[in-house]
């Protein structure tokens, strides 16, 4: 009987015992032998059970259905038998740690025993197994593999206690998610097992070891659980001051609650720790920038050598958008350098237009001067200055690669596109080498993610693929492919294809352009980038899409009709509300051949991504980031308002989180408790940027529920709006306050929520404010309810100081409303005053 008929024998019959003597009698030759077989039957074991076929085709996969034992002679045998670990693998067979221990781990470890034990069977093991094998010598374990296992083994023992435990501090583990550690770690240290010292360094190193946020969080648990005392917090203070390198806000902030208790301490490393105040005053957590201010302030009161040090980081706050932050600045500086004097000044000066303007008020030499505002004369055309555009290979590299990754860019995706042309005229032998270093930095960069700069990158990527193609590099693209880092199908892109179909669908009115430019780009003639903006933010000049439109029809280039409407929606108009006749002249041909006749001009984008089931529409959904919304809110300025409405029907639906909904809808989609303010600033930002139209009532809703929105941030930010679209004579404060009652009516949000903003941030701006905010609570007051809500008493008290500001009566309409509820007892008193 040869060794294959032996080992069927064994196999069909289970015997261990025999099955042990064969294998320590088998030469390499014969492993091989077996090996093949142990394929075949793999292959037919797999067959049957993935594929469903019916009854097994052999009496062997029967009895490897039917048989633990002849499953385990298998398994051990592809263990033998395999020379390599890649060919163990292959073979499919994972045994266990016991069965192997009690057939072969005695005669016989592999050289890639330690690789299968760490990879594979990782998860037969325990911490005590684990030490067991350690100590015979079979598995060489790694701090990571220990660390998993001591996060439950050391919940109960204590063996290798002092070596082992240390690695919980440097390895994700499971410990955070077990309650039982931290009551482990006091017993530990009250039972002198371990160093209480050492435990609190490791928790403060853990700050800068890369964990995630959660993780992290978990050991400055620990460490407040500890209450170190302050002679621990000074043997500690260099690696507390490593801390505020974090890129984490709860370890930085409990650092600065530990080292504010120590600061003042003769031993304290001062010097060190204002190092620090740079990254600390600019930090996007605002708790952070408070406490640093705080801190700040103490030192130059007990160290007046770094006073002048130090304003100048107190002046860098001001750039935080906070009210609080601002001012709080604000009068430490003015405490230690006086309260208008020059070097007060021109610290601030710098930052004025960010300043709020109750902040403004604190600086004699920055007040607004209401006499300038009342009789400011705003430019209705709203025209920003001239964008910058680069058609050198050099500038533009430097500009894509800008763009990626630099967060703090301002660049839009317009840019990105209207880039895109020159870039292709750009590229030829001499500088097509630039551009393979530039491919190759968004290759090493790029994830897939579906946003909008994760489509604008693999655009490009898959660009500068096919030109890279198109100028021989045929053996770097096969390597990249070899190498996985490029797919097959990326070989094969042509420039119909270079924009995914698969794109978040969201971004379908952006992707239409973009496909519409790569098309052009096959012709001979110069491409007409009819979308391209030439005016901040994304405007076109009026007099530069008639020329562009002119030239696409001496062309006769075809163009989608959403191509002609985007372009149009950001066409800047003339002055004077001058027609462009050209421009609807060829939109109207657009749009008669697409509605077969009809000369209306049809609002397609309205239509685009509608849906009839949700009455909503899709322009966002889900996360977006603050750059992805405010790049496609300003892919078309001058039609906002449809963008709007997405915007508010999927982040701003609820205000006080309890089924105040802003429209009505036949679905409910859920809102989270914060919602999205990213966005919503974002879309703040942008309604800054362009020329707001007076007569939109979807802007002002969207204003509207800003001003009274749950975060207090948002509704600091679109007051500032609200100020400054009122000094540029966009805003309509009738249609403001009208919304605002109308939601208020429904209760959509606590009217002291409003009260008191008024109070803080919009009464007595100017006189031009002051009538502003007349007209607009006259108009709210209208439309609230005929019995009075809770908090209408306080709101009565700032339209009364507010008539007295303006010297303005009360209109008609609002008059009516008071009497209604006149006799309310609560109010009589103050509606005595306004309706005498």
């Amino acid at each position: 009987m040869d060794i294959k008929e032996a080992f069927v024998e064994i196999l069909e019959n289970g015997d261990k015992e025999k099955f042990v003597s064969l294998l320590k009698s088998l030469t390499p030759v014969e492993k091989k032998s077996l090996t093949s077989i142990i394929k075949k039957i793999q292959r037919d074991y797999r067959n049957y059970f993935r594929g469903n076929r019916g009854d097994p085709s052999s009496n062997i996969t029967k009895k490897l259905i039917d048989s633990d034992s002849s499953r385990e002679v298998l398994e051990v045998t592809s263990f033998i038998c395999s020379k390599s670990y890649e060919e163990f693998r292959r073979l499919d067979t994972i045994p266990s740690l016991e069965l192997l221990e009690e057939t072969v781990l005695s005669w016989y470890q592999p050289v890639w025993l330690n690789r299968y034990f760490l990879e594979i069977a990782d998860f037969y093991f325990d911490y005590q197994k684990m030490l067991a094998y350690r100590e015979k010598g079979w598995l060489s374990p790694t701090k990571q593999f220990i660390a998993d296992k001591a996060a439950y083994g050391l919940l109960e023992s204590k063996e290798k206690l002092d070596e082992h435990i240390w690695y919980l501090f440097e390895h994700y583990t499971t410990i955070a998610n077990d309650e039982r550690w931290i009551h482990r770690f006091k017993q530990l240290i009250k039972e002198g097992d371990i160093s209480r010292y050492r435990v609190l360094k490791e928790c403060l190193l853990t700050a800068n070891r890369g964990f995630n946020k959660p993780f992290t969080g978990w050991f400055f648990t620990l460490l407040a659980s500890l209450e170190p005392s302050d002679e621990e917090l000074l043997s500690l203070q260099n690696e507390l001051i490593q801390v505020l390198d974090a890129p984490h806000s709860r370890p930085v902030a409990d650092a600065l609650k530990y080292i504010r208790r120590i600061m003042s301490h003769r031993d304290f490393l001062l010097s060190a720790f204002i190092d620090k105040f740079p990254i600390l005053i600019v930090s996007p957590t605002k708790g952070i920038v408070t406490a640093t201010l705080t801190m700040i302030d103490t030192v130059m009161k007990n160290e007046p050598k770094y006073r002048e040090r130090l304003a100048v980081l107190v002046a860098d706050a001001l750039i935080c958008k906070d009210e609080k932050i601002q001012t709080k600045a604000v009068k430490i500086l003015q405490k230690y350098l006086g309260t208008d004097s020059p070097e007060s000044y021109a610290l601030i000066e710098p930052y004025k237009e960010m300043l709020f303007h109750r902040v403004q008020e604190m600086i004699p030499s920055l007040e607004t001067d209401t006499s300038v505002v009342k009789n400011f004369e705003s430019d209705a055309s709203y025209i920003c200055s001239p964008l910058e555009f680069h058609t050198d290979i050099d500038t533009l590299t430097y500009f894509y690669t800008q763009f990626f990754y630099d967060k703090k860019s301002l660049t839009t995706f317009d840019d990105f596109f209207r880039h895109f042309i020159a870039l292709h005229q750009a590229i030829d032998e001499k500088t097509i080498g630039k551009c393979k270093l530039l491919f190759e930095q968004l290759l090493k960069q790029h994830e897939y993610t579906g946003t909008l700069i994760e489509l604008s990158q693999s655009t490009l990527l898959n660009y500068l693929l096919y030109r890279l193609k198109a100028y021989g590099y045929h053996d770097y693209i096969e390597t990249l492919i070899a190498d996985g880092r490029l797919q097959p199908w990326q070989y094969e892109l042509s420039l119909s294809t270079i924009v995914q179909e698969k794109s978040p669908f969201y971004f379908y009115f952006i992707l239409q352009p973009l496909q519409y430019a790569l098309e052009q780009l096959k012709t001979p003639e110069t491409p007409v980038l009819l979308c391209g903006a030439t005016y901040r933010p994304t405007y076109i000049a009026s007099e530069v899409y008639e020329k562009r439109l002119v030239s696409i029809k001496e062309q006769g280039v075809n163009v989608p009709s959403e191509v002609y409407e985007i372009a149009s929606a950001k066409c800047c108009p003339k002055r004077e509300d001058q027609k462009i006749s050209v421009v609807w002249e060829v939109v109207r041909e657009v749009y008669q051949k697409s509605s077969q006749g009809s000369t209306e001009i049809e609002i397609t984008l309205l239509k685009l991504d509608y849906d009839k089931s949700l009455d909503r529409y899709h322009y966002f959904r889900g996360y977006l980031s603050y750059r992805e919304t405010r790049d496609i809110l300003l892919w078309m300025p001058n039609r906002i308002d449809i963008l709007l409405l997405s915007l508010i029907q999927q982040v701003m639906r609820c205000s006080t989180y309890a089924h105040q909904l802003l429209y009505e809808s036949k679905h409910q989609t859920y809102t989270s408790k914060t919602g999205n303010v990213e966005m919503i600033q974002a879309a703040i930002d942008v309604l800054s940027l362009i020329n707001i139209d007076s007569e939109s009532e979807t802007t002002h809703l969207f204003l509207s529920a800003a001003l009274v929105y749950e975060n207090q941030t948002i509704r600091a930010a679109a007051v500032e709006l609200w100020h400054k679209t009122t000094i540029n004579r966009n805003m309509n404060h009738q249609l403001l306050g009208e919304i605002l009652g109308k939601l208020e009516h429904n209760e959509y949000a606590p009217l002291k929520r409003f009260s008191d903003l008024i109070v803080s941030n919009m009464l007595n701006l100017s006189s031009l404010h002051n009538e502003g905010l007349h007209t607009l609570l006259s108009a709210m007051i209208t439309q609230m309810n005929d019995e009075p809500i809770k908090g209408t008493k306080k709101l009565l008290e700032i339209y009364l100081e507010v008539l007295a500001l303006t010297g303005l009566s009360v209109p008609k309409e609002t008059r009516r409303k008071l009497e209604v509820w006149a006799e309310v007892k609560s109010l009589k008193g103050v509606l005595k005053k306004l309706l005498a």
